[in-house]
């Protein structure tokens, strides 16, 4: 053989290793990057809780508070946010970073088949990454965002489950496991995606209730009030929220006014712990109004 054909020869083996088992001579940015895998925590972004990858291309989360967390999302590459919280989506400031919203509420109870089919329109149709969010992001947002992987066909069923265990979905919201459990794919057509959702006035205030009860959750739980006058404000205002939620619920039965009932009480004396800047009362308000609402969410929103 001569020297030109050995030559020819090898050249032609190193051309095949390289398209079979890549070459050194790649350049290192030329090479995709790796993923993180299913599940994974991802490097926190400010303003966004419990930020997860459950599958490749959908992120779980809480709801996104201020500019820095806007921008982030950004700049990982999302396209869409999904929204299944009650709340009304901060559209304005997503747009600011060329995000878009897709507001498809959820309860707690369970994933409508309407829902279901816009969550995976949604999805599918980001043309990138979406980031799926409720409030806290532990509950109905891992749950949406696990039916949505295994719709796609990027989460199997032991993987979607694993999402929820891993997030921590209470086991007390049967609805939404066995919307990941006994997952079906959605059965009706995608009605119109929209940013912003109307929701109904009960629902509108347990999401403000929500949220001043976050507030004085954190501090009773560590001890410590940071601002007594603002702290007292959100108590009272608290309270105030649970007189109204009567006016709202005409469909509700006796025993839902009943528990309202319960909750303005010890919703009262929360406040009044707060004025006297009493930690020993407080505590034990605070306890009153965790059960008040735990009861009441068992009966009515957990079902």
């Amino acid at each position: 053989m001569s020297h030109l054909g050995f030559l020819g020869r090898t050249l032609w083996v190193q051309l095949l290793l390289c398209v079979c088992v890549g070459s050194p001579w790649l350049a290192a940015q030329d090479k995709p990057a790796a993923l993180p895998p299913i599940e994974a925590a991802l490097p926190p972004i400010e303003g966004v809780e419990n930020l997860r990858q459950v599958a490749p291309g959908i992120l779980s989360g809480s709801q996104p508070e201020g500019v820095a967390a806007f921008r982030e999302l950004s700049l990982r590459g999302v396209k869409v946010i999904i929204s299944v919280d009650g709340a009304a989506p901060n559209v304005e400031l997503a747009h600011q970073f060329g995000l878009r919203y897709v507001h498809v509420p959820i309860g707690y109870d369970r994933i409508e088949p309407q829902s279901r089919a816009d969550l995976v329109e949604a999805t599918k149709a980001a043309g990138g990454p979406v980031f799926l969010h409720c409030h806290h992001g532990k509950h109905r947002g891992p749950a949406a965002a696990a039916y949505c992987g295994m719709a796609v066909g990027t989460l199997t069923a032991p993987q979607a489950l694993n999402v929820l265990k891993v997030a921590g979905t209470k086991p007390d919201y049967t609805g939404l496991w066995d919307a990941v459990r006994n997952f079906e794919p959605p059965q009706l057509p995608a009605g119109p995606l929209v940013e912003s959702a109307v929701v109904a006035p009960l629902t509108s205030a347990m999401v403000r209730i929500d949220h001043h009860w976050a507030g004085i959750d954190q501090q009773v739980k560590a001890g410590q009030v940071a601002d007594w006058w603002e702290f007292t404000r959100e108590a009272l205002l608290l309270s105030e929220e649970f007189r109204e939620l009567p006016r709202m619920s005409a469909s509700m039965d006796a025993g839902f006014n009943d528990r309202m009932e319960t909750a303005i009480k010890v919703a009262e004396e929360l406040h009044s712990a707060a004025e006297k800047q009493d930690l020993v009362l407080l505590r034990a308000a605070h306890l009153k109004v965790l059960k008040s609402c735990t009861d009441c969410h068992a009966s009515y929103r957990d079902r």
